[in-house]
């Protein structure tokens, strides 16, 4: 049989990421999985990206 232990961690404050899909972000999402595992909290993760523009419309001044 095996123990699980039960963690409260909703008072623990979450590890919080932004990636875009780059290497360095790959990385950096490696590194806050294993912190949140250490620290038994949650981990939030955002992506981000950029929606091209059409051609016919210019960007803001």
């Amino acid at each position: 049989m095996t123990n699980t232990t039960v963690v409260d961690n909703r008072s623990r404050r979450p590890v919080l990421l932004g990636v875009d899909g780059s290497v360095s972000a790959q990385a950096a999402l490696t590194c806050a999985v294993a912190e949140a595992t250490y620290r038994r909290c949650p981990l939030h993760i955002v992506h981000t990206f950029t929606w091209p523009l059409p051609a016919s419309v210019s960007p803001p001044s």
